[in-house]
Order: structure tokens, then sequence, then C-alpha cells
């Protein structure tokens, strides 16, 4: 069962189910509040204490900075250094990318002679992602 309120005054979905599985989609932002009963003897059970889940949309990327970057290098190795929020995953060229507690990162990126086109990613836990590019161009 699914309500808006907590006392189930205003009750949005009530079924009886055969498997332990559960989906609603399209909630809007808000509280919304579950229980749930088991049959017994074709009849319903007690029903558990009322809980709360708070439905919140996130479609903002994560943050994602890397400091300044020169355009050309003379060697064929380049460290990338950034950060990106907690909890992030962060992709230098769809390699993973190890990331601190408090969200910084490196990353040694090897060059070849002549353009090179650096990507990062962040994807935060719901897969918004937030992207850099730039090209460097290495003369060794």
């Amino acid at each position: 069962m699914l309500a808006r309120d907590p006392d189930f005054e205003d009750v949005m979905y009530d079924e009886r189910l055969l498997k332990n599985k559960f989906s609603l989609g399209n909630l809007r932002n808000g509280s919304y509040f579950w229980r749930v009963s088991a049959v017994k003897n074709r009849g319903d059970g007690i029903f558990s204490d009322a809980r709360e889940v708070v439905v919140t949309r996130d479609i903002d990327p994560p943050r994602l900075s890397i400091e300044e970057l020169p355009q050309t290098v003379y060697e064929d190795t380049f460290t990338v250094h950034g950060s990106t929020e907690q909890g992030a995953d962060v992709f230098v060229g769809g390699t993973p990318v190890h990331i601190s507690p408090t969200g910084s990162f490196e990353y040694e990126l090897l060059l070849e002679h002549g353009l090179n086109v650096l990507v990062v990613e962040a994807v935060d836990s719901v897969g918004n992602v937030a992207y850099f590019s730039q090209l460097i161009n290495s003369k060794f």
C-alpha cells in the first residue's frame, strides 16, 4: 500500500502482489508512505509500520573541475589533475580513475606524438554525466 500521508487516508496504490517486488513510475517530488502485510489463511495479515520514502528528481550533472592544461606538451606523458563530487565515478579516455575521499583525482596520460584528444567524464550515482575535452599537442 502506498499513500501520500502517514495515516493512509490518501491511498495511491493498494494491490495484492504475487511477487515480493514492486515498482511504480511517474511519482512527483515529495514524500510518500508505504506499508505491507502478508496474506495469511486467505486473509490479510497485520500491516507493517509505515515507512517514508522521499522522491527527488536529480538531473544535474556532477561537478567536474580540471586544472588548466597546456595546449602543447614536450613529453610523452602528462598528468591530469581534477576534482568531482564525492560518490561520482571518473573516466579518462574511458579508463576508470581512482578518486580520493575528497573527490580529487589525478591520471597520468600517455600521449602519442601530435594531436591527442583528452576526454574526462564524471558520472554520478544516478547516471548524470559531466564531460571535459581538450586537444593536447605532444611534441617529443
